[in-house]
């Protein structure tokens, strides 16, 4: 697959006129079954991203946009809009949508509704009663020139449950694109240190214990208490193990600390690895472990040191959550 690009609209998100140029084609294009959405998008859409009422979202697939949602804000809420181009249905692209919409309107909803032809539910019930939806009976409003509408709706901590669920295999879909690389390890270090690496001026961390089997592995970095927060992600480089003496003369000058913090660590080692930290990608802000373990209902409990993100553990659904939380950064 290529590379996933989620773009946010709305708030403090103000992508450029050509992804906003993106996400009116791609909403207008349905005009022939909703009259009238090119003056909906012009007159209330794009008024209502600046105040903040609503949001949207645009997923690209390399350079060719691919789907979208729209999204109102409010206790009862509402996604207006969901699409995703025929030629891309049946790739997640759509459990994806509504996994962004419910980490935007987690905290504010009670409800979360939306219309859809009665065909589209008869086709796809099982998916929407997979997020937590059920049929609530014939819309107020008939949009549709051929087709009835029905409106469908959940408690939103109901919806907000079934996305939790359904994270680890979006983050399956999401590892497949180069956006968001399949995170192979959760590691951890004092705040400082944690500082100095996202800063890159630490390009090499000093572990007694390691693998050279975790060389090419995604990390997503943990800065431990007081911070207590996910900071950034890297890239696993090369893994050399030497003597202490060996691996001071060599990285002296990437480790971030002085020859006495060095040697304390290391008494009592005759080697140790000297782990070289790549493609260092800050979070533009911390994301904090007693916030993700809020919104997942799991205690996370980052390692002291590392560990292996492993199928069937809180990781999978974590880091897919870090994902989606800073999603729209990645325009």
């Amino acid at each position: 697959m290529e590379k996933i690009r989620l773009i946010k609209f709305g708030g403090k998100d103000s992508p450029s006129h050509e992804f906003e140029s993106q996400l009116r084609t791609l909403i207008e294009q349905c005009d022939d079954l909703y009259p009238g959405i090119a003056l909906w998008f012009k007159m209330k859409v794009l008024p209502d991203f600046r105040s903040k009422d609503r949001l949207a979202y645009l997923i690209k697939l390399g350079s060719v946009p691919v789907g979208a949602t729209i999204v109102r804000r409010g206790k009862d809420a509402k996604i207006c809009s969901l699409r995703i181009v025929p030629d891309q249905q049946g790739q997640d692209l759509g459990e994806l949508l509504f996994a962004v919409a419910a980490i935007e309107l987690r905290g504010q909803a009670e409800h979360v509704h939306f219309t859809a032809p009665s065909q589209l539910w008869e086709e796809k019930e099982q998916f929407f009663r997979k997020l937590g939806f059920n049929f609530a009976g014939p819309a107020g409003t008939q949009y549709r020139l051929f087709d009835q509408e029905i409106s469908c709706g959940a408690p939103f901590e109901d919806f907000w449950r079934s996305v939790v669920r359904i994270l680890p295999s979006i983050g399956e879909s999401l590892s497949t694109s180069s956006t968001a690389s399949r995170c192979n390890l959760v590691l951890s270090m004092k705040p400082a240190y944690a500082r100095e690496v996202m800063s890159g001026r630490k390009r090499v961390e000093i572990r007694r214990r390691f693998s050279n089997k975790w060389q090419g592995s995604i990390a997503m970095l943990y800065s431990s208490r007081p911070q207590a927060a996910f900071v950034g992600e890297l890239k696993i480089g090369k893994v050399v193990k030497k003597s202490p003496e060996e691996i001071w003369d060599e990285y002296r000058e990437s480790v971030g600390c002085d020859r006495e913090s060095f040697l304390a660590y290391c008494t009592g080692s005759s080697s140790v690895f000297a782990i070289h930290l790549d493609e260092i990608r800050p979070f533009r802000d911390p994301i904090l472990g007693s916030q993700l373990e809020h919104l997942i209902e799991k205690d996370i409990r980052p390692p002291q040191s590392y560990c292996e993100v492993k199928v069937n553990t809180v990781w999978p659904a974590a880091i897919t959550l870090s994902h989606l939380l800073r999603s729209g950064v990645q325009a």
